[in-house]
């Protein structure tokens, strides 16, 4: 028997883990290896963000900018995950 516990993310923890590393300037690709996405399930999380406001792509085209909503998304969902843990 596998003792390992087999977590499945949701959609939030997703939306907070793409969010954190556009915050850090990651690339993309980094992006999506960072967070088990593929490039269609990456895209539709990018539409998503950009819908809500979380999130503006840089004029330049090479990656994102966290607007002020999506900063608040982060802090509001850590401060969720650090009172009620997995």
């Amino acid at each position: 028997m596998n003792d390992k516990k087999s977590i499945r993310r949701g959609k939030l923890d997703i939306r907070f883990e793409i969010l954190e590393k556009m915050r850090k300037g990651s690339k993309k690709t980094d992006m999506m290896n960072g967070t088990g996405t593929s490039f269609t399930q990456f895209q539709k999380y990018v539409k998503e963000l950009e819908e809500y406001g979380y999130i503006q792509s840089k004029n330049d085209g090479n990656g994102f900018k966290v607007l002020g909503k999506g900063e608040e998304f982060l802090r509001d969902y850590k401060a969720f995950k650090e009172k009620y843990p997995d």
